[in-house]
């Protein structure tokens, strides 16, 4: 349980994150205003001699960088909270934007570390880069505009899946189980909610012909960010579903479950890769994302995978030694298979 006084820090350390986040993106875009931002970091009353050279080293091509050269960014001159600045270098680190290298490698004693200048930039590219100073409570309120619950009849008999919003190289597209919305299969949409409460219009529904995917462009854009496909993570890394599970005896609302990935397969009967999870998936959850810290998203929740399989027993060599144990893994369709289906589901609506 979190205190007001680490609810504060928090709030502080995503505050300096947020200039963190302006400045490093100025790193690309206006250098001559980065590099003003660390002149200005780096002056003092009493003047340093070095200023030049650290600078130089601050704005180089090579992404060598220190904790100084990101206080003087963050700080610009300014008054600042040591705390919150080194959280968010840490934090930085820890996710690898920031790595640590050995002090001879860069020719100057002023630098110890290397920014990856393509790993930080394609977080500041997708919106991604502050969610890695947010709670993972935190991708409920950021992308709840994004997670939609899918309500359809099937023949007399209602019923809700999950979908959500890709921002497919500018375009926004919703994608979702085929069986949560397959015409063919008898099902008829009734409303598509987004879990912040707006009803969200879509074009025409198209169904993959041989993978659970259907796609369908939205209308109106949405305000806020969209999902970013991610080929990311790997086995035992954090991940996090958003979905509309059936809850007994209960009504049906966005739910957040956390695991991990276990592993990746390849199913020979669909002949569709496959992403093997812990995170507990039910009916409704179909749809669904499967998301890292960041908010990429790794995934799509499809049916879990489940069979019985025989298992010999030693009581004795009759039929009645033989038992059955149920086998079942919560599956998803990987984000590098997912965003080819979408690619060519999106040809055939051109």
């Amino acid at each position: 349980m979190f205190t007001k006084q680490s609810k504060s820090v928090e709030q502080g350390v995503f505050e300096y994150a947020k200039i963190a986040e302006y400045w490093l993106n100025q790193r690309f875009e206006n250098p001559a205003a980065f590099e003003e931002r660390i002149r200005a970091g780096l002056s003092f009353p009493i003047p340093d001699p070095l200023v030049d050279h650290k600078v130089h080293l601050a704005t180089n091509s090579l992404g060598l960088f220190s904790a100084e050269i990101f206080q003087a960014m963050l700080s610009g001159g300014e008054a600042f909270k040591p705390l919150h600045i080194s959280i968010v270098w840490d934090r930085m680190v820890a996710a690898g934007l920031i790595s640590k290298i050995f002090v001879h490698l860069t020719g100057s004693p002023f630098v110890d570390h290397q920014i990856d200048e393509r790993g930080l930039l394609s977080h500041l590219r997708d919106h991604t880069f502050l969610n890695l100073f947010r709670l993972p409570a935190h991708l409920l309120n950021t992308y709840s505009h994004a997670v939609a619950a899918v309500d359809v009849v099937k023949g007399d008999d209602p019923a809700r899946g999950t979908a959500f919003v890709v921002n497919n190289k500018g375009r926004q597209v919703l994608v979702t189980c085929r069986h949560n919305v397959d015409p063919a299969a008898g099902v008829r949409i009734v409303s598509i909610i987004s879990a912040a409460g707006y009803r969200l219009t879509v074009g025409e529904m198209v169904m993959s012909d041989d993978y659970d995917i259907a796609i369908a462009p939205l209308e109106c854009q949405l305000e806020g960010p969209s999902f970013v496909l991610s080929s990311d993570g790997d086995v035992f890394e954090e991940v996090f579903t958003l979905g509309y599970p059936r809850v007994p005896r209960a009504e049906a609302k966005l739910v957040g479950h956390r695991g991990e990935i276990n592993g990746w397969a390849h199913l020979y009967v669909e002949n569709c890769p496959i992403l093997l999870i812990s995170n507990l998936v039910s009916p409704g959850n179909s749809g669904g994302p499967v998301l890292l810290r960041s908010g990429r998203c790794v995934g799509m929740i499809t049916s879990w995978l489940e069979e019985k399989a025989l298992v010999v027993g030693q009581r004795d060599g009759s039929d009645q030694s033989k038992e059955f144990e149920r086998m079942r893994f919560s599956a998803a369709i990987p984000a590098d298979h997912l965003q080819k289906v979408i690619d060519n589901l999106l040809e055939k609506l051109s």
